[in-house]
């Protein structure tokens, strides 16, 4: 039996006038939720991270709370973050039931590390039909800035109606010192959902709702690229590309951004553009230099 109380949370209402792409259609209406629910072994691990909480919230029985509370929510797409693979099968079994079905991308196995946890998408059936589904570890091995162990999901939908749709889930990195990883791990995602799409580069295509643990603040650089298409990185040092409050001692030979003959952008991110072509896709890209954009504009996270 599942636990019936569900946590009482302050909600903030967004009128549908303030979605930014002009095809909104009214005659499909639907809800996702996103929810980082705590790997239970990473819980286990770091408990010293949870002293202040009740033992009771923090047992293994936590995820039938997780599931009452879902289930509650009743919403048509659930994106979930740090979700254990032990659980896939309950998940599937209960909302199988409810008319949902799943995907789920594993974290890439390190040797060095004892994790278990990925993510998680359910959809439901009546609503969608899954065209495409693409499972993107983020972790390259030699490649300074995708050594860790983070992944992603792009699914493709067709819609009840005819439309299509695109939903993205990740959890990036959480160190707040390394913001550059964090955005190698953001642009690789954002170009592989525009091949998914829009390979052909251009302006507009299908609506995108980009879920995940950002381990970012809003405002912060990585959440202007997500909002405005655009980061003039080379301004910024590693700490400061989140927004995360960053531990109070700093090294003194912290390092500024890569460039791009490091990273290199056809390789492992977002493509580069001529200044004609940024104008086309966002009228402020003009002459523009050292910059991550894309032309995605109906993408919302």
């Amino acid at each position: 039996m599942w636990c019936q109380h569900m946590l009482a949370r302050p909600w903030r209402i967004v009128s549908p006038n303030s979605i930014p792409w002009k095809h909104y259609n009214k005659k499909f209406e639907f809800s996702v939720v996103s929810y980082n629910i705590l790997s239970q072994l990473l819980l286990e691990n770091n408990k010293y991270l949870y002293r202040g909480i009740k033992e009771e919230y923090l047992q293994t029985d936590r995820i039938n709370r997780i599931i009452s509370e879902l289930d509650q929510y009743d919403s048509d797409i659930v994106c979930l973050q740090e979700f254990d693979y032990q659980n896939r099968d309950l998940f599937t079994s209960y909302f199988g039931k409810k008319g949902f079905d799943n995907v789920y991308q594993r974290k890439p196995h390190l040797p060095y590390l004892e994790k278990d946890d990925g993510c998680f998408m359910m959809y439901r059936r009546s609503k969608f039909r899954l065209v495409r589904n693409e499972s993107i570890g983020l972790y390259r091995e030699g490649e300074v800035y995708l050594d860790k162990p983070n992944c992603a999901q792009i699914a493709l939908f067709e819609c009840s109606d005819g439309s299509q749709l695109c939903v993205a889930n990740t959890h990036l990195l959480y160190n707040p010192r390394r913001g550059d990883i964090k955005l190698a791990q953001l642009s690789l995602i954002l170009h592989h959902i525009q091949q998914l799409v829009n390979p052909r580069r251009k302006c507009g295509g299908v609506p995108v709702v980009f879920c995940g643990d950002f381990n970012s603040c809003p405002s912060s650089p990585i959440y202007n690229l997500m909002k405005y298409g655009k980061l003039q990185y080379s301004e910024y040092t590693p700490d400061k590309i989140s927004g995360q409050k960053a531990p109070k001692k700093t090294p003194q030979d912290l390092p500024g951004l890569w460039d791009s003959s490091k990273l290199g952008y056809h390789e492992h991110g977002l493509v580069e553009r001529s200044a004609a072509e940024l104008a086309l896709c966002r009228e402020t890209h003009r002459g523009l230099t050292q910059v991550l954009a894309y032309s995605h504009r109906h993408i919302t996270s």
